[in-house]
């Protein structure tokens, strides 16, 4: 009965605060701008005859961790998805402000 009620407080008090609802809100942006970004190039690396410089210097942000032509799309796609889950959220977020062109 305690945990039920504890869940339903956390529910009601915690995960609904503004603040919560905020940084949440705002990480999801974060993610979106990485993942279009890095995504695109990654595909751009595969698809396109000649890489538009926009994409490859985005892939030159992941350094050795850059997906090469040659690779399936798919493990280039695997390759970013690493890439940015293994950011931390300080990282992300200033980086996100930098591809997304909101940085200083």
């Amino acid at each position: 009965e305690g945990i039920g009620e504890a869940k339903k407080l956390a529910r009601e008090r915690i995960f609904n605060a503004r603040h919560k609802v905020e940084v949440e809100v705002g990480a999801f942006t974060c993610l979106d701008i990485l993942l279009d970004a890095f995504c695109t190039a990654a595909y751009q690396l595969k698809a396109a005859p000649q890489m538009p410089y926009r994409m490859q210097r985005i892939l030159d942000l992941m350094e050795y961790n850059a997906p090469k032509k040659e690779w399936p799309l798919y493990q280039s796609y695997r390759r970013v998805l690493d890439f940015i889950g293994g950011m931390t959220d300080n990282y992300a977020t200033y980086l996100a402000q930098q591809v997304g062109g909101m940085g200083r």
